[in-house]
Order: C-alpha cells, then sequence, then structure tokens
C-alpha cells in the first residue's frame, strides 16, 4: 500500500531526535532529571499535572478548552510517471514553554530566556538533521528536507510568570 502522508513520521521523528538530546527527556522516562526539558508528543501534555518548568509540545494542538490543528498537510502530483508520485509539504506545529513559578524584577526575562533556548536548539537540531533521520518513500526521488520557522512569543502570569513560544517545524517529501 502506498504512503498516504508523512505528517506522522515528521512528528515521531522530531519527538524521538527531541527526546535523545543532553537536557531532554520523555515524560515518564526513569531517572528523571530535574531542570530537564520535557518533550510531549501532542496531547500528552494534557495528562501531566500542569507540567512546572520548561517543556515542548511537538504537534502542538491548543488546550482542551482551545483546540487547534497540530500541523497541514498538503499534496501535488509529482513529475508525470507511469506510477504518478506524489510530493507532500506539511507542518508540525509546535510550543515551548517556561513557567518559572516566579514573580517580580527579572522572572519576564527568565521564562523568556528558557523558552527561546528551547526554540533556539530545536532550530539547531532540525538544521543539523534536515531529514529527521527519515528514509525517503522512493529513494529515485527526493529525501525529507525539514526547516525551521520562527514562532510568536507570549507572555502571562499564571502562578509565575509564564512564556510560551509558538514555532512550525516544515517539510517537504516525496511519496
Amino acid at each position: 500500500m502506498a504512503t498516504q502522508s508523512r505528517w506522522h513520521d515528521v512528528v515521531t521523528a522530531l519527538v524521538a531526535l527531541c527526546r535523545a538530546q543532553p537536557g531532554y527527556r520523555a515524560p515518564d522516562a526513569t531517572g528523571d532529571v530535574a531542570g530537564d526539558v520535557l518533550v510531549f508528543d501532542g496531547p500528552e501534555y494534557v495528562t501531566t499535572a500542569d507540567p512546572a518548568g520548561v517543556f515542548l509540545v511537538v504537534g502542538w494542538g491548543g488546550t482542551t478548552d482551545d483546540p487547534e490543528s497540530p500541523g497541514e498537510v498538503s499534496q501535488s502530483a509529482g513529475p508525470h510517471a507511469p506510477t504518478r508520485p506524489r510530493d507532500e509539504s506539511g507542518l508540525v506545529r509546535c510550543r515551548a514553554v517556561a513557567q518559572t513559578g516566579q514573580s517580580g524584577v527579572g522572572a519576564p526575562s527568565a521564562a523568556r530566556a528558557a523558552a527561546l533556548g528551547v526554540l533556539e536548539d530545536v532550530a539547531e537540531l532540525v538544521r543539523g538533521n534536515p531529514t529527521l533521520g527519515l528514509s525517503p518513500v522512493d529513494p529515485q526521488r527526493f529525501l525529507m528536507r525539514a526547516r525551521f520557522v520562527a514562532g510568536s512569543p507570549l507572555q502571562y502570569q499564571r502562578s509565575g510568570v509564564v512564556c510560551e513560544w509558538s514555532f512550525e517545524i516544515r517539510y517537504e517529501t516525496s511519496l
């Protein structure tokens, strides 16, 4: 059966790559280290009691009260050939969150720096691994190419300063 989309593969690979980085981990990983950045696969973050500290959601789908689409996919016919291969473009929405639990002078700056640090780590990871470790569906055509697209920050107060950076990972691949 032909591959219908690589969006699932991209999200799964991105989660695995992020969790494999030093200082990052799955929320249920044994040997929890204080200060590690938790990496959630989409709605996993809602199954954890208000994750404190710094975390990353890959495949951000909004909140229970305000759901959003975690990504987008579009396809087009590839070069004309007997098998009519397709090309796919897509994006995965992500969110880096830093909750300091602090208020007052310096707390907003600390939260911004922590959230931006996660965003920068993911951007560097994708730049260094543009295929995300995925193999091409059709070796005669092009490989997966992923790239980081800058996002937008949000700051607010909730039991301390919180800074969230929403950003996207865009990709192109052949099917």
